[in-house]
């Protein structure tokens, strides 16, 4: 078994890097904005808006299907 497949090589990395920095630039020109936060900064409970609860949402009964 070859070990370069489980790693990138120097080119692919290189090429990896160009795009993401094209793609941070083009979403800059476009009047984005990058927002840096202090390390380990969390949210607020109060900000944060659950809207579903635990577990799988229960399935609909199909009427014809019930009996």
């Amino acid at each position: 078994m070859s070990n370069t497949a489980l790693y990138k090589d120097l080119v692919q990395i290189k090429d990896e890097r160009t795009e993401h920095e094209k793609l941070v630039a083009d979403y800059l020109e476009k009047g984005g904005a990058i927002t840096y936060l202090e390390p380990f900064a969390r949210t607020d409970n109060d900000d944060i808006a659950y809207t579903h609860g635990w577990g799988k949402k229960k399935k609909k009964v199909d009427p014809a299907k019930k009996g």
